[in-house]
């Protein structure tokens, strides 16, 4: 049977049919804190606090007599204080002047002491293993790692050389895009040299402009050209294959980007409110 003051209240206070806030109002104690004396967790309580002072106006709340408290007290010290009989006589001369008690305890502990001195031990024993081998291994990897960086330098020499002459040699096959500024406003001359295919892609797209008209010679438009408004804002040309040059002809020049072989033309340069027109050379 659970005889303890927690227990003891809580009934009581079910039996009241009151809820912890309920009791909180009555005895200004806050909810936390009667739900750790209903648990017996006195610890919990604030420290410059007795818990008696708190238990009492709980017990008060809900109906619970202080010689109820006394007497709960009374029963949970005997359960947590049981009485110790003395040992034989046996027992009693292996002590001799010493208490009870004391004996009792040296007894008891005993063992696990030695027990937990023994594994304490052999940590130790196994940390110094450890740090020994540790010692050991970064010795030889610091020797190790003198070598390989003296034949490492010569191989990363080796590597940037390559590096550099490949990188020359992708530099020289890449697509490039050369603009001549314009000198009259509306004639802009390009070079494009080591397009990426046969069939160079020009795309014209409206970039704030509400519509242009452009056309593309030597290309898969025909005369006519196409006009670019809300409903379709780019349109990619191709250039026939073998096509060495191409004139593109944009109806409105400013807020209109161009594309030749995915590389951005720059169309600062023209400055007319009329039509311009984009000379392209091809060079392989």
């Amino acid at each position: 049977m659970n005889t303890s003051i927690g227990h003891i209240l809580r009934q009581a206070r079910i039996a009241k049919k009151m809820t912890l806030e309920d009791v909180e109002e009555v005895t200004s104690i806050e909810t936390p804190y009667l739900l750790a004396i209903e648990l017996d967790n006195y610890s919990a309580l604030p420290e410059d606090i007795l818990p008696s002072e708190y238990v009492t106006r709980y017990a008060d709340a809900v109906g619970v007599k202080e010689s109820d408290l006394k007497r709960v007290r009374s029963e949970q010290d005997k359960l947590d204080n049981p009485k110790v009989e003395l040992p034989n006589e046996h027992y009693r001369r292996a002590k001799g002047h010493q208490s009870v008690r004391s004996y009792r305890r040296q007894k008891v502990y005993f063992l696990p002491l030695l027990y937990i001195s023994l594994v304490a031990l052999a940590i130790l024993v196994f940390i110094g293993y450890i740090v020994t081998k540790q010692l050991e291994f970064e010795s030889q990897s610091q020797t190790a790692q003198s070598s390989y960086t003296v034949v490492n330098s010569s191989s990363s020499e080796t590597a940037s050389s390559s590096s550099e002459v490949s990188s020359s040699s992708e530099d020289s096959t890449k697509p490039k895009l050369t603009v001549q500024k314009s000198s009259d406003g509306y004639n802009l001359a390009v070079t494009l040299t080591n397009p990426s295919s046969t069939g160079i892609p020009v795309i014209v797209s409206l970039s704030g402009a509400t519509s242009s008209w452009f056309s593309v010679t030597n290309s898969d438009l025909d005369d006519s050209g196409v006009t670019l408004n809300s409903s379709r804002t780019n349109y990619t040309a191709t250039l026939t294959d073998g096509a060495t040059s191409s004139v593109i002809t944009l109806g409105v020049t400013k807020d209109v980007t161009v594309f030749i072989d995915n590389q951005v033309v720059d169309l600062s340069s023209l400055t007319s409110d009329g039509i311009s027109y984009i000379t392209l050379t091809i060079e392989e």
